[in-house]
């Protein structure tokens, strides 16, 4: 019986001692290196970094130090690029309305086209075409 008590004090206090110097370093800028962009997620023992989305990481051997946003031309400044699995090199397009195509290269020309755009097509022509007759 004696023996059952002292190994419960034993665990017991070894299990108090690790809660009371469980540090929480994502609390405290000072206390970890995460990049500014990057979550930081605490663990038991320390902390990990966790690059948002729209970043690569930098240095995969210490997650989330270096993030770099992906400057992205793919979309033709049309569309937002998507990362996938955080490799530069698996982008996706969301594109912008009245953008189409796997690189928002097509532009869906009428689509949004209202009465009002026609009418004032039409009066420009209409303009331009006294215009070079007057001239």
């Amino acid at each position: 019986m004696k023996f059952l008590v002292v190994f419960f004090l034993i665990v017991f206090s070894v299990k108090s001692e690790k809660n009371v110097n469980s540090v929480n370093e994502c609390s405290d800028l000072n206390l970890h290196n995460c990049s500014g962009v990057a979550t930081c997620i605490d663990l038991e023992d320390g902390y990990t970094c966790r690059c948002p989305d729209q970043y690569v990481d930098g240095n995969p051997e210490e997650p989330g130090r270096i993030c770099g946003i992906v400057f992205c031309d793919m979309c033709n400044l049309h569309g937002n690029c998507n990362i996938h699995n955080n490799d530069a090199k698996n982008i996706t397009c969301d594109c912008f309305q009245g953008y189409g195509g796997k690189f928002c290269e097509l532009k869906n020309a009428g689509q949004n086209f209202k009465i009002n755009d026609y009418f004032a097509l039409f009066v420009t022509t209409i303009f331009a075409y006294f215009c070079i007759i007057l001239r």
